[in-house]
């Protein structure tokens, strides 16, 4: 369950930071599609990049001792959250850089 919050989360931060990007920069109607188009898909190549994670974490993990699949899933949480902010970043200064590209 954690897991699908953080996911969404992260999902759900790409494309809401690719949409204020488009309404700080004052787009138009072709602008805000650009952006609807570049946030979301991000947001599902992370949710798919998530999901596989997962997969790899389950597998890794239950060969594992119980230290070190705790240790595991502390760092995957934090490089998740570090993934988050700096993903939204990106999403953020994307579609500006796309935008005056193809304008």
């Amino acid at each position: 369950m954690l897991w699908t919050l953080l996911t969404t989360i992260t999902s759900v931060m790409f494309f809401t930071n690719a949409v204020v990007a488009a309404k700080n920069a004052k787009a138009g109607f072709g602008g805000y599609a650009l952006a609807i188009i570049i946030g979301s898909s991000l947001a599902i190549g992370n949710a798919w990049g998530m999901d596989k994670l997962l997969v790899i974490l389950a597998d890794r993990a239950c060969s594992s001792s119980e230290t070190r699949q705790e240790r595991l899933g502390r760092a995957t949480c934090l490089l998740v959250l570090l993934w988050g902010i700096v993903g939204a970043v990106l999403t953020f200064l994307a579609p500006s850089a796309i935008q005056r590209q193809v304008v």
